[in-house]
């Protein structure tokens, strides 16, 4: 199974015909047509013990869901630990990696749509 996210993932509301029709309801509630659409960021599973490796994801925010992971900036001294519930503010432009304790359920929030958060393998 390839659980890899490619920017345009991020992306895919704006894509689609149903975002014209969210765009032209929004007109109708009084919303701006150029604000943009939410768009929701895919959940990352991930099985124990694995490791996902993001090129980059300066300015993202992982956030921990379910389980425990570990997550280690590349260059960083840092090595943090999420439990559910908890997040990280990624502060510099370097490879990430995200390792699952356990079975783990992560959400990585980029900090714009054309930021290169697709995870690869580690």
């Amino acid at each position: 199974m390839d659980n890899t996210l490619n920017a345009p993932d991020f992306q895919a509301g704006f894509c689609r015909p149903t975002a014209l029709l969210r765009m032209l309801a929004a007109l109708r509630r009084g919303r701006s047509a150029t604000q943009p659409m939410p768009v929701p960021v895919p959940v990352q599973r991930i099985s124990k013990q694995a490791t996902l490796r993001y090129p980059n994801l300066m300015g993202a925010r992982i956030e921990c869901l379910e389980g425990n992971v570990w997550v280690t900036l590349d260059g960083d001294c840092r090595d943090v630990v999420l439990r559910a519930g908890q997040s990280l503010l990624v502060d510099r432009p370097t490879p990430v990696l995200v390792h699952a304790l356990a079975d783990a359920c992560t959400r990585v929030r980029p900090r714009s749509a054309g930021m290169d958060a697709g995870p690869g393998p580690a």
